[in-house]
């Protein structure tokens, strides 16, 4: 029996610890209409941007961005030519996720919106990382990157909820046979990954998705915002040992290299992962106490 019925036949522990009813999508979720009224007459663009804006053309997108909060590009908008905006399904320090739909197939995605008015964008590195990353086990697909009124805008497979989400739901521990299943996905993700000379620097729960139908027994590793390569693409050669380097990462699943700032390369993937499943089994971390975070520390310097 392969590995992949045998999750398939285990879907019913997921259902034991609350797990299931949040990785399906009910069929009659709300989905984006589909596009209407774009059909007459096309707007020139400074029509479109007095009409998004109420601002004259001589002001720039940023000045437009600093002076009101108001967004340039609004739900049931499309973009791409053909994704279209849904409802808010998350937000980070400097973007926002929007579920959308692709007006052509009807595929539901996520589009991720970054202003290009950020002090340090992020989301065409991310893209960048996506297509170096495409066709590996548990990589979401990219489906389109571009600029468009004033934001970088990135679209990719839409997946389901987050493993922080579903620890909450299930009482703030999984069992061992669930962390297992998951350590098995995620082993294999990560060495994909490795092979591919790319580092995440920030894997934890809430950077781990579970897939939606067909693939709901699926974990997937997102948001590369902070990846990098570790192999000089000039050289073709391992990244150099260095130390005194900033803090990258979160620093409750962060490598003790890290923390001590030496370079980042493949162990600190290895490490935050071990990090993650001992949370999901014991449901906290020695770190998260003073006492054992140092006392880390203190053995590391030994």
């Amino acid at each position: 029996m392969t590995k992949k019925m045998e999750l398939s036949e285990n879907v019913h522990n997921f259902h034991k610890e609350g797990l299931c009813g949040t990785l399906y999508v009910d069929s009659k979720r709300e989905v984006c209409r589909r596009n209407e009224g774009r059909c007459g007459t096309r707007e020139t663009k400074e029509e479109t941007r007095r009409k998004l804006t109420g601002i004259n053309r001589n002001e720039s997108w940023k000045s437009i961005n600093m002076k009101n909060k108001e967004r340039i590009i609004d739900t049931d908008d499309v973009v791409g030519e053909k994704f279209k905006l849904g409802r808010k399904i998350g937000r980070g320090a400097f973007c926002e996720v929007y579920a959308g739909v692709n007006l052509q197939s009807g595929e539901e995605v996520a589009i991720k919106l970054e202003p290009v008015t950020t002090e340090h964008p992020q989301l065409y590195h991310e893209s960048e990382i996506y297509k170096r990353l495409q066709g590996g086990v548990g990589i979401p697909s990219l489906k389109w990157f571009g600029v468009e009124r004033g934001y970088n805008i990135m679209v990719i497979e839409l997946l389901g909820p987050n493993l922080q989400e579903l620890l909450d739901r299930c009482g703030g521990k999984f069992s061992l046979k669930t962390v297992l299943m998951l350590a098995d996905q995620l082993v294999s993700s990560v060495e994909c990954m490795h092979d591919k000379g790319v580092i995440h620097r920030d894997i934890k729960p809430e950077n781990l998705l579970m897939g939606l139908g067909s693939n709901v027994c699926q974990v997937y590793i997102t948001d590369f915002g902070l990846a990098k390569l570790y192999i000089d693409p000039e050289t073709d050669e391992h990244i150099s040992y260095r130390e005194h380097k900033s803090f990258v990462g979160t620093h409750r699943y962060a490598s003790l290299y890290t923390h001590c700032g030496v370079e980042q390369s493949r162990r600190v993937d290895v490490e935050s992962l071990g990090y993650v499943l001992v949370y999901f089994l014991k449901g906290r971390l020695e770190q998260e106490s003073k006492k054992g975070f140092f006392s880390s520390f203190a053995r590391l310097e030994t």
